[in-house]
């Protein structure tokens, strides 16, 4: 039956040349929603179009079961926000209405045909409303029979009136922002117990939340954030003693190379799952499964002012994850450094392979130096490092960087661009042109290698490890002897010399960049090899002189 009543009054609003456009229906992400009711990890949100442009409005409602029913989800919005009516029975909407003001209230349009149009996630829902289920990140809509163009076709419904958030009625009920720990993305310390830490700054980009394990059956709030800071170099607090115990001045978060965040207001509103905390966070505890959070003074809503000061404080803003500070490495755990001076800086490259992200030192005398310096100082420095740039309007562009781990495995790009960022964080400017200072870490990341955490700063974070490079050997020596040798011009072009000086060598090979024998030649003991190269292009090669026990890498530029 409810189907045929569908049906027809689709039908209505066909005949009435609803379907013949095409458009993108309006759609709200849960950020955006300022009302919610309910508490858990999931969410759906319910959007209501009564026919006017300015009365498209949506609440969100959270959940912690595997799905809710639409009725019970729509009665529990309506029994704490007391501008919303909405009457059904028998499976079927009778009306809803919002009560925006004293004398303005928008209720099913006369306009149109007696009907709500009721859909899920875009199409037609399948059940009535004390049937329906809905589950984790569905949009549910109800919409006077007006508002809507209908593809009968799919049983479809596009909306073009943009959807608004509704406000929170002063200190009316909101259900608390909350995270799951299966959503969790940086997790510090060990132990089958978790609890998470979550700090807001009053920007809705900055709520953002850690986990922290532990085995103990209690943790101090103190001692977690201690931990945490030291986890995480982005993360830190500030705090001082009084008569009731650590006092929490400041929380620090550096989201960009010049943001930092920290506190706007007075004080940080303090709570531990939903309830402003008992105790300074030198003397709280807290166990397996609880939630503690500092807000910014100005981010919550007061829902209990009993005691005279919040004892309920909700958040209305989600709570987004912290990915895992970008794996970094300390300056006096380089192995080999290049140039000279008292300023510092540090190359890394990764491949994407986890034993081959590894990291350059380099040292210099000026305030600053670009980071194509740094690169070729390094390259000309280390036979086994090598690359390959091009000029775009953007400045130099790098092609690729290639590293000889050994005669027969040269790492190179595997995917289809490198991501290159100073400190964390996109580089503003072409390599050729990006000034670094003492203490900068420059990246060159395969775009396998990292997660994007920022697109609009394009920042990125590694997991993988880096390694220092150990300084470039002369050969792998054997203990029966060694390969010494010389090769010139170069760069070269039509020929190259090879001048070897040891008895012992029987074979010289030239590999391309990516490791590539291309030629290979049978020699006896010392002397001067001439070899064409007139039918090798132009780039980076490698010349091998080698024996059954030793072997030796000198790069060849060919132009």
């Amino acid at each position: 039956m409810l189907k045929k009543f569908i049906f027809l009054c689709v039908s209505l609003a066909f005949g009435a040349g609803l379907y013949a456009q095409t458009q993108t229906d309006a759609t709200i992400a849960a950020s955006n929603v300022k009302y919610w009711v309910g508490n858990g990890c999931h969410n759906v949100v319910v959007a209501v179009n009564f026919g006017d442009p300015d009365t498209c409005i949506a609440w969100g409602y959270r959940f912690n079961s595997d799905s809710v029913v639409v009725s019970e989800m729509m009665d529990s919005i309506m029994a704490y926000d007391s501008r919303l009516i909405f009457t059904h029975g028998n499976n079927l909407i009778s009306d809803i209405k919002f009560a925006s003001a004293a004398n303005d209230t928008f209720q099913l349009g006369t306009s149109a045909s007696n009907y709500w149009m009721y859909n899920l996630n875009g199409s037609l829902a399948n059940w009535g409303i004390d049937l329906q289920k809905v589950v984790d990140g569905d949009l549910v809509k109800f919409g006077d029979a007006g508002v809507a163009i209908v593809d009968q076709t799919n049983w479809t419904y596009t909306w073009t009136t943009p959807i608004t958030a509704v406000n929170v009625p002063y200190l009316n009920y909101v259900s608390d922002a909350m995270i799951c720990s299966q959503n969790i993305k940086y997790w510090v310390g060990n132990g089958s117990n978790e609890v998470i830490l979550a700090v807001n700054w009053a920007n809705p980009d900055t709520c953002v939340a850690w986990g922290y394990r532990f085995s103990t059956d209690s943790i101090l709030v103190s001692d977690m954030m201690t931990d945490i800071a030291n986890a995480d170099w982005r993360f830190s607090f500030d705090s001082s003693m009084s008569g009731y115990g650590p006092i929490l001045n400041d929380i620090f978060f550096v989201k960009g190379p010049a943001d930092t965040l920290k506190l706007a207001g007075y004080w940080w509103s303090y709570n531990v799952n939903g309830a402003t905390a008992m105790l300074g966070f030198g003397s709280q505890y807290v166990r397996d499964g609880d939630f503690v959070k500092w807000g910014d003074e100005s981010i919550a809503h007061a829902n209990d002012t009993a005691w005279g000061y919040p004892s309920k404080v909700v958040w209305t803003v989600p709570v987004n994850p912290v990915y895992a500070p970008d794996a970094m490495i300390d300056a006096s755990q380089i192995a080999y450094w290049v140039g000279t001076g008292s300023n510092e800086v540090i190359l890394a490259v990764n491949w994407a392979n986890p034993d081959t992200c590894l990291a350059w030192g380099y040292r210099f005398s000026t305030s600053t130096v670009t980071v194509a310096k740094v690169i070729s100082d390094i390259a000309a420095a280390d036979n086994r490092f090598s690359y390959d740039s091009s000029m775009s309007s953007y400045g130099a562009f790098m092609n690729d960087i290639q590293f000889v781990a050994s005669a027969t495995d040269t790492f190179k790009l595997s995917g289809m661009y490198w991501m290159y960022n100073i400190n964390g964080f996109g580089a503003a400017l072409g390599f050729d042109a990006q000034q670094v200072s003492d203490g900068d870490f420059i990246k060159f990341g395969d775009e396998s290698a990292g997660t994007i955490t920022d697109p609009v700063m394009y920042s990125y974070i590694w997991a993988t490890n880096v390694t220092p490079v150990t300084a470039p050997t002369q050969g792998i020596v054997a203990a029966d002897g060694s390969i010494n040798f010389s090769v010139y011009p170069n760069p070269a072009s039509g020929k190259i010399n090879v001048v070897v000086e040891n008895a012992e060598a029987t074979q010289i090979i030239l590999m391309d960049a990516s490791g590539r024998t291309v030629k290979t030649i049978a020699i006896q003991g010392a002397e001067n090899h001439t070899i064409d190269i007139s039918d090798l292009q132009a780039g980076i090669y490698f010349v091998n002189v080698r024996n059954e026990n030793v072997s030796k890498v000198s790069k060849l530029i060919v132009k």
